[in-house]
C-alpha cells in the first residue's frame, strides 16, 4: 500500500496542478505528460514488481490516450505558449509544430479578412438599396387643413398612373368625408 502511495502522490499533485481553473493548462498538458513519462513513471532498481508493473500499465495508458490530432492541438499549444516554447518538443517536431502554427494562423487570417469583406459588401448593398429606395420615390401629399391624404410611390409609376392613383386618393378621400357628414 505505501508502494501505491509513493507512485500516486506525484501523479495527484499534476493532475491538480492541471485541474487549475485559474490558469492555462491546455499548453502544459504536453510538458506534464512528458513529466510524468520521463520521471515519475520510469522504473527504479527499488521499485518493487508491482509498482513496475503499475507505471508501465501508466505509460502505456498516456502513451494511447489521446488521438494524434489532440496531441498536435496539444503541441501547437504548448509551442505558442511563452512558458514552454519548445523545450518540450524535439526539433524535428518543433519545427513541424511551427509550420502548423503558421498555416492555421495564415487561414484564421484568411478567414476574417473573408468575413470582414462580406460584411463590408453587405453594408454597401443595404446602403445601394437605401439610396435606391430614397431615390426612386414619390411622395405626395393632398388634401386640405382638416384631412390630409399622402401617398408613397416608387418613382418607377408611369406618371400618368401616379396622377389616376393620386385622383383615386382625394376620392376616396372625398367619400370617407361625405359618409362621414352623412351618419
Amino acid at each position: 500500500m505505501e508502494q501505491l502511495c509513493l507512485l500516486l502522490e506525484p501523479l495527484s499533485k499534476l493532475t491538480d496542478a492541471l485541474a487549475s481553473e485559474t490558469r492555462v493548462t491546455l499548453s502544459a498538458i504536453k510538458p506534464v505528460l512528458d513529466h510524468m513519462n520521463s520521471d515519475v513513471l520510469v522504473e527504479k532498481d527499488t521499485d518493487t514488481s508491482l509498482t513496475k508493473e503499475m507505471k508501465k500499465l501508466k505509460r502505456e495508458d498516456l502513451k494511447n490516450r489521446y488521438s494524434e490530432k489532440a496531441k498536435r492541438v496539444m503541441n501547437m499549444a504548448c509551442f505558442t505558449d511563452p512558458r514552454f516554447k519548445r523545450s518540450s518538443l524535439d526539433e524535428s517536431e518543433a519545427s513541424k509544430i511551427e509550420t502548423d502554427c503558421v498555416q492555421e494562423a495564415v487561414k484564421l487570417a484568411e478567414q476574417v479578412r473573408d468575413e470582414h469583406t462580406k460584411h463590408l459588401h453587405q453594408q454597401q448593398d443595404l446602403h445601394q438599396q437605401h439610396q435606391r429606395g430614397k431615390q426612386k420615390r414619390i411622395h405626395w401629399c393632398g388634401g386640405g387643413a382638416m384631412h390630409q391624404s399622402c401617398l408613397t410611390l416608387p418613382a418607377s409609376v408611369h406618371p400618368s398612373n401616379q396622377r389616376a392613383i393620386r385622383e383615386s386618393v382625394q376620392c376616396q378621400r372625398a367619400y370617407c368625408l361625405s359618409s362621414k357628414s352623412i351618419t
